[in-house]
Order: C-alpha cells, then structure tokens, then sequence
C-alpha cells in the first residue's frame, strides 16, 4: 500500500527514482529519523524536509510540496508516507520497505516499552507533574516546526489569508465532537464525571427493584 502511494506520488510530481544508497545506509538514516521523531507530524515533516530537501538535494523545494499535498488526501501518517518516498527513490521498493520499518520501529518499541512499565509498575495518578513537563516542551516543538514549514508552504499575501482563515475556522468552528471528545478514553463535557471535575454534586442512580411474583399475579375479585 505504502509502495504504491509513493508510486502515485511519483508520477502526479514528476519525480524519478535514484538507486544509489545501500539498504543498511537507508534503513539507519530513517531509524534515526523515527528516533528522533518528537512533537508530531509538523515537527517529523520538518525534519525529514531539512535533511532529504535542504540539506541532501534528493528532490527540489517545489517537488517536495507536490509529494505532501498528495500525501495529504491519502489516507495515513504524512511523515511516515514521506519516509517511503524517500526510501523509493533512494533504493526502490526495498528501500521504500526499510526507510517506513525504519521510521515505524523506534516508536513502536518506545510505545511498547512504556504501556508495559506503565501496567507493571502501577503509575496510574502519578505521572502528571511529568505530562504537564511534556505538554510544554511538545507544544514548543510543533510550533517550531510550524514556523519553519510555513515559510516553505506559505509564500505571498494570498496564502497566508488562506491559512490565517483555514487556522480560524479549524479554531472556531469545529464540530463540537473534537472539542468535547479529544481522545478515547477522555471524559465529554457533560455527564457525571464532568460535573464532578467541575465540583457539581453527582447522583447515582439506583438499578430498578424487579417486581415480586405476587404483585403481577391479578388480584381476587370481591
């Protein structure tokens, strides 16, 4: 599936595959890359941009933009689909196969890693001064990233309206299901559990009395 997005992404850009780097050359550069994955899909796009784009020249600036507007109507991780890319055109469907292991691997383990220390070292509730740590310096991450992709992307007056009204409307008016459910498992805005984050009095409500035999049999007429 991969191998053929990146396909189609090299025939709607123009791009021609460049066989040259060994496999072992493709598979570590991008482990590196999913290792160092951090904030995201802006920052990893990034990152893979300043290495692949500005700093090794594999393809041009303009090349580069096609290849991610059509990773962004596919379905699937962006930063992961540009990974395969890559892989393609350095070392050909092998390579594709090795750059998207490569930069799956290191947050899969990680992931992997932390649910089971997690599960057996019983850190539920204890874990928040160091979220609260993560959030801050996550957040500095993307929008860095951020910041550095829209001068890429964003390049006359014109499209930054385009992007200030698509910021305000992505801001303002989205469904009220991707404000009030941000992630499985989190609670809504309304229900019990809210109102009891809020301080609100909770009541519980009982399950029905089944009723006896006796009171559903008729009564004897007088």
């Amino acid at each position: 599936m991969a191998d053929a997005e990146a396909a189609a992404a090299e025939v709607v850009t123009g791009a021609t595959p460049v066989r040259g780097d060994p496999p072992s050359s493709i598979f570590l550069r991008f482990l590196r890359f999913g290792a160092l994955a951090w904030g995201g899909p802006a920052a990893q796009i990034a990152m893979i941009k300043r290495e692949c784009v500005d700093e090794e020249g594999w393809v041009s600036e303009e090349t580069f933009k096609k290849t991610l507007a059509v990773y962004q109507v596919l379905p699937g991780p962006e930063a992961h689909e540009l990974c395969v890319y890559f892989g393609r055109i350095r070392g050909g469907r092998f390579g594709a196969l090795l750059a998207g292991l490569g930069f799956m691997l290191p947050g899969f383990a990680l992931m992997l890693a932390l649910s089971i220390f997690y599960v057996e070292a019983n850190l539920a509730g204890h874990l928040d001064e160091l979220f609260y740590g993560l959030t801050a310096a996550v957040g500095a991450i993307v929008a860095r990233a951020v910041v550095r992709l829209s001068r890429t992307f964003v390049t006359d007056v014109p499209l930054a309206l385009i992007a200030v009204a698509g910021f305000a409307l992505t801001l303002f008016a989205a469904p009220p299901s991707s404000s009030s459910c941000s992630a499985p498992g989190l609670p809504t805005s309304s229900g019990p559990t809210a109102r009891a984050g809020r301080g609100e009095p909770t009541r519980s409500r009982s399950p029905p009395r089944p009723r006896s035999s006796s009171s559903l049999a008729p009564s004897p007429s007088r």
